[in-house]
């Protein structure tokens, strides 16, 4: 009987946890983990460390792009054009860039781009908005400071966190590089024929830079201005440049 009697008790106990079983699989919501909610503290600096790390890789990408395009946003417009070239034959030169009109491209660039970035960064628990953005670049001698002011907003849970002013340095000497490039265009601009080499190599070595010559044609020379140690998106600095003194290739 004693074994009758615990086979039976057995079998309840095993009707029970079928009918447990059963009804936790009818009503999956009372097992499944509870939603994550982050506290206002995470909230705040979870945006604050994605808008400032998509502050820092488009302004670095930026700077890659522009530095190799001869100081523009844009590739040149003319047949045959990969990198604009500086127009000789006019008084200033043409087509050339400037420290202002650099921090300008590079302001607009990365404002542009700037609430795509944060919006795809975002963890997509996070319901996230992100308002225009006013971006302004600014170049210092060894460094180069990124700012931004745009409403960036998180939802989760019902609570919304919301940040509006982001900043960055980078470590990137373009000051310098940009020197030594207005530097060869005031030389070639004095004399497009007879260029003085040994000054400009005294500029790149104060800088530590190197600066490569090449004629690609008999009125197009190209610069390759390198800054020695440094790199971005990978590459070496390096601003390059035409420089074209007229007349028939």
């Amino acid at each position: 009987m004693a074994n009758k009697g615990q086979a039976a008790l057995f079998i309840v106990i095993a009707v029970f946890l079928i009918v447990a079983i059963w009804m936790a699989a009818l009503n999956p919501s009372r097992t499944s983990a509870p939603p994550l909610v982050a506290d206002e503290s995470d909230g705040d600096a979870l945006i604050e460390s994605t808008a400032q790390s998509c502050l820092k890789i488009l302004t670095e990408r930026e700077i890659h792009r522009l530095t190799r395009w001869g100081g523009f946003s844009e590739r040149p417009t003319e047949p045959g054009a990969e990198i604009p070239s500086v127009d000789l034959r006019s008084e200033p030169p043409n087509n050339t860039a400037t420290l202002e009109t650099i921090q300008k491209s590079l302001s607009r660039r990365v404002g542009e781009q700037f609430p795509a970035c944060v919006q795809e960064s975002m963890p997509s628990r996070f319901q996230t908005s992100v308002g225009d953005a006013q971006s302004t670049i600014t170049i210092q001698p060894q460094t180069v400071t990124a700012l931004i002011n745009a409403q960036v907003s998180a939802t989760i849970g019902g609570r919304t966190f919301t940040r509006h002013e982001f900043s960055t340095r980078l470590n990137i000497p373009l000051y310098p590089l940009i020197e030594t490039y207005l530097s060869i265009v005031q030389e070639l601009a004095s004399d497009p024929e007879s260029t003085c080499i040994s000054c400009l190599n005294d500029l790149a070595k104060k800088n530590r830079q190197k600066i490569e010559k090449i004629d690609t044609d008999p009125i197009t020379t190209l610069f390759i201005i390198t800054q020695e140690g440094i790199e971005t998106e990978g590459y070496p600095l390096e601003f390059i440049f035409g420089a074209n003194r007229g007349g028939q290739p």
